[in-house]
């Protein structure tokens, strides 16, 4: 529950450019986790979720890699 408030609040308080380089920054952890699984030639659940995010990012969908990466934050908190 706390990340969904914190979502709503960033959405709506947070100018748009600091949410676009916040997602940028959250997208950056996934893609050292991933860069790591791929250097021991494993492709996991965690590896597509990655790929997910960083196509959505590279065809300028941030809203939606910002939503993914939100999906697998609850995700994780359960």
């Amino acid at each position: 529950m706390d990340a969904l408030f914190w979502r709503a609040m960033s959405k709506l308080f947070v100018p748009l450019p600091l949410r676009a380089i916040h997602t940028w920054w959250k997208a950056s952890g996934y893609l050292k986790d991933t860069l790591k699984l791929l250097a021991r030639k494993q492709v996991t659940m965690e590896t597509l979720d990655s790929a997910a995010i960083l196509v959505s990012l590279a065809t300028g969908a941030r809203d939606t890699a910002s939503s993914i990466m939100f999906i697998f934050r609850t995700r994780r908190i359960t």
